[in-house]
């Protein structure tokens, strides 16, 4: 249980030093996956945007890679469609030997998406991000984890088509399996601004995940 003081007193420093934008609203996401199919529904407290995505995974040659498509509405906002293509570099697991599998794992990832608004006033874009996750198994029913996406934006007005990272995304959760298909997972989201702006934080947000799996 180390490891999830470790986490718990992470939070606790990050609500010491909150921000004006910090806790002001929580995401909340329902997962439902069956094989190679999955939906994810999230809706916010505090916030009218609430989006359904639906996920399908394929493995040209061997790889594996996520299609799906995201439909998004924000009150007094327009409705969006985000085509995804999500694809897993490598999963590793650094401390298993050969009767077992390690409790820790590395894994790596990138994702393309384009962002298209059905009002002609809002900009479609590119976005593309790096997807890296660390995750640690306490016992068979929790594991921690943290992950860290930095984002990059393309063909968007305003905004250069260069290299400089836009934003990056970060999550720490706890993941509690409640049998042998439920997992529920708490986490909390922080949103660094960009390289421009020295990677200052933007948001803290409180999030959780329940998540049904066949």
């Amino acid at each position: 249980m180390k490891s999830l003081l470790i986490a718990l007193l992470t939070v606790f420093a990050l609500s010491a030093h909150a921000g004006e934008n910090d806790w002001t609203k929580s995401e909340h996401n329902y997962n439902l996956k069956y094989k190679d199919y999955g939906i994810n529904l999230r809706q916010y407290h505090r916030d009218d945007y609430k989006h359904a995505e639906f996920k399908y995974k394929i493995k040209p040659a061997g790889q594996k890679v996520e299609l799906a498509l995201r439909i998004a509405e924000d009150t007094g906002s327009s409705r969006e469609y985000r085509p995804k293509l999500t694809h897993k570099l490598f999963k590793w697991n650094p401390l298993s030997t050969e009767d077992s599998k390690g409790p820790l794992s590395v894994s790596l990832g990138h994702r393309i998406e384009y962002r298209s608004y059905e009002l002609a006033s809002k900009d479609d874009y590119w976005r593309y991000r790096s997807i890296s996750k660390l995750k640690y198994k306490l016992d068979k029913n929790y594991a921690i984890w943290a992950k860290a996406q930095p984002r990059w934006i393309f063909q968007k007005d305003g905004e250069s088509n260069d290299f400089k990272i836009d934003d990056i995304k970060t999550n720490l959760g706890l993941d509690i399996k409640l049998d042998g298909v439920v997992t529920f997972s708490p986490y909390v989201e922080m949103l660094l601004n960009g390289a421009d702006e020295n990677y200052a934080k933007k948001s803290l947000m409180f999030g959780t995940a329940l998540s049904f799996k066949f």
